[in-house]
């Protein structure tokens, strides 16, 4: 295949042929699962008013949950403020997401918002990187479309972006015993 081919969400031709059978259909599942639902008032009630970005956002979120489906990296720290808009426009439409997470993962993804991972997320980074190049600068703005100063090299020229504000995964990170 080449790139005309249009592998799902863009992915790289060397991590498609890496996957398994099974993991290249959740992948193509989850590529074409209909997310324009979160376009237009969910996202402008989220306070997103350029709606180019709503649509941008869409595959992008996309990625964020496959690599999360396929590879369960730990923790997943959302570092996007657009992105997580969407990924929160997404959880409010409650059978949508069950649907999806029960689908392509067998249970809910739970969000944790604003903080939780507080660790180093290079490792999805670097999944990302590998299935679809380079962060798309929409991954560097706020939700008003204004560049994050410094934020593309927070967001990885170094290999790892660590805080403790970020919305993460499912809690699948080290939590403390009670």
């Amino acid at each position: 295949m080449t790139k005309d081919d249009k592998l799902p969400l863009g992915i790289s031709e060397k991590a498609w042929k890496d996957m398994s059978d099974e993991d290249r259909d959740k992948l193509t599942g989850i590529s074409e699962f209909n997310l324009d639902f979160i376009v237009g008032d969910p996202m402008f009630r989220q306070g997103v008013t350029n709606k180019r970005f709503h649509f941008d956002v869409q595959d992008e979120l996309k990625k964020f949950l496959a690599i999360k489906v396929i590879a369960e990296p730990h923790p997943l720290g959302m570092f996007s403020p657009l992105v997580a808009t969407a990924w929160h426009c997404f959880i409010l439409n409650t059978i949508q997401y069950e649907e999806f997470c029960q689908k392509y993962y067998g249970r809910t993804i739970h969000h944790v918002p604003g903080g939780g991972a507080g660790s180093d997320n290079s490792v999805w980074i670097a999944i990302y990187r590998e299935w679809f190049g380079e962060f798309p600068m929409i991954w560097m703005l706020d939700i008003g479309g204004t560049e994050i100063p410094k934020y593309a090299y927070s967001l990885n020229t170094e290999g790892a972006l660590t805080s403790r504000d970020l919305d993460s995964d499912d809690g699948q990170y080290a939590q403390p015993e009670r």
